[in-house]
């Protein structure tokens, strides 16, 4: 399938997001539930979206979150 090309789909497990990306958009797994699922702590606040957005732009920022 076409989109299943452009977006690279078969390889999305191994994708890693670039550092700066990571640090302008912190989280960290802080645990599992009972369901073996992650437990996050994102702390939107200290996001910085915009200058996440204009390094990187939106397509990046929705492939890492």
């Amino acid at each position: 399938m076409k989109w299943r090309e452009e977006g690279d789909i078969d390889n999305i497990k191994l994708w890693e997001a670039p550092q700066d990306l990571k640090d302008l958009l912190p989280e960290q797994v802080i645990g599992f539930d009972h369901t073996n699922s992650p437990v996050l702590l994102i702390l939107f606040g200290k996001w910085d979206l915009k200058k996440a957005e204009q390094e990187f732009g939106q397509d990046m920022i929705l492939r890492c979150k």
